[in-house]
């Protein structure tokens, strides 16, 4: 989730320039810092729910979440980062 200025995101055509993206929030953040503009994350409680009637659907979404993880972790994530993600899964092996 994120919070902006509408101003800000109307200055910086932010939706119409990231129509063609998969995720918004991941594109919004990649615009706005482009722009050089601070990102502030912060700790929310949000309640989502979804309800998945079939399994193709359940799929569907599933594989949204993990392209979501494999394009952020492509470009955020350096190899000292995720060895401390992988190092500790694969201990119990």
């Amino acid at each position: 989730f994120y919070a902006a200025p509408t101003a800000r995101l109307r200055a910086l055509d932010a939706f119409a320039a990231i129509r063609g993206e998969l995720t918004d929030d991941f594109a919004i953040a990649r615009r706005w810092a482009a722009a050089g503009l601070p990102i502030a994350q912060r700790a929310a409680c949000v309640s989502v729910c979804v309800t998945v009637t079939e399994w193709g659907t359940l799929f569907r979404l599933l594989r949204r979440w993990m392209i979501f993880s494999h394009h952020y972790f492509r470009r955020a994530v350096d190899a000292r980062t995720a060895a401390l993600v992988v190092l500790p899964s694969a201990l119990p092996l």
